[in-house]
């Protein structure tokens, strides 16, 4: 099949971002916090879809109705965009998402309304100015499987009480840390990779469904841009039947693209009780999550049929994608 490739969408600004595939139509990278003004405004306009691989409470999350004082130190929303969710919120007790560390999203989510903690998938349409509209699909990787399968099967008796504490005191500080050196860096980081492989299927399968169902150009990014996001990359170069070293390669750039923020999110994950290097991109990551899909499901493609993807959903992609 003959690939047909459109002018790539250059975005200076953006960390950790570049396209992914030959055809310039599917773009990776991290959240779009640190771009510029004209950056930004070409990411509302150029890409039809963005898929954001972040929960609702990494997003959005706001605490329940405490004290003014300290609900600024617990309120979250998006920077770029009005949302239905912030509506009730005064701008004053609002503070923009900027806590890089997995542990910190994972605190989030776990001290977020349990309704909110069920949903994977929340489309939201924006206009923009010139009339053109943005869906943005919050795609999320942490819902209650997730949470029950890594945080409370794997949790003694001892922490679930401290977290069911630190919860319900909203001491997201010491949650985070918890969370981080107790529960994720016990696990190693292809042990975290292979966490998401087996118990975010339902979050990876609304992912490639919406690239197969999107118009193009797609913008696809969690946080850093470098854990979801390589994992969900990874198969759809698969799919594409990109060689084994092309996706090794794509998944490497990650280690360039994040090097302006490499010490701030450094910091966060030594903050919240991870290893430092989860924020590298070692090839040997990304080799043990095909290694590991391979053994145990015979091949990408057995295991995305297993999750829910199609035999329809895999032709739509190769025809958008290739």
């Amino acid at each position: 099949m003959e690939r047909f490739e459109t002018l790539e969408i250059v975005l200076p600004s953006v960390i950790n971002y570049r396209p992914s595939v030959k055809s310039n139509n599917y773009y990776r990278s991290a959240r779009w916090d640190e771009a510029n003004e004209d950056d930004v405004k070409r990411l509302k306009t150029e890409f039809p879809v963005v898929l954001d691989l972040r929960s609702k409470a990494e997003v959005f999350f706001r605490p329940p109705p405490l004290k003014r004082t300290t609900q600024k130190l617990f309120a979250r929303a998006h920077i770029l965009y009005p949302s239905p969710i912030r509506k009730n919120l005064n701008v004053d007790d609002v503070n923009s998402n900027k806590d890089r560390s997995f542990a910190t999203q994972l605190a989030d989510q776990l001290m977020s309304p349990r309704k909110d903690r069920n949903v994977t998938r929340q489309a939201v349409n924006y206009k923009n100015p010139d009339g053109s509209e943005q869906k943005i699909v919050y795609i999320n990787f942490t819902n209650f499987n997730y949470q029950k399968n890594v945080v409370w099967k794997r949790a003694s008796l001892k922490l679930k009480l401290k977290m069911f504490w630190y919860v319900s005191t909203f001491n997201k500080q010491r949650l985070m840390k918890l969370i981080g050196s107790e529960i994720i860096a016990p696990r190693g980081y292809l042990g975290m990779m292979l966490d998401f492989v087996e118990y975010s299927k339902e979050a990876i399968s609304v992912s490639l469904k919406e690239l197969a169902s999107s118009y193009t150009p797609v913008n696809l990014h969690c946080a850093q841009g470098i854990h979801r996001t390589s994992i969900v990359t990874a198969l759809l170069l698969s799919i594409l039947n990109y060689s084994r070293q092309e996706i090794i390669d794509d998944y490497i750039k990650c280690e360039e693209g994040l090097e302006p923020v490499r010490n701030e999110i450094k910091n966060a994950f030594i903050r919240d009780g991870l290893l430092p290097e989860m924020t590298h991109t070692p090839k040997e990551i990304i080799i043990g999550v095909l290694d590991f899909i391979d053994s145990k499901y015979g091949s990408v493609i057995n295991y995305v049929k297993e999750i829910g993807v199609t035999d329809v959903d895999i032709a739509l992609i190769k025809s958008k994608y290739y």
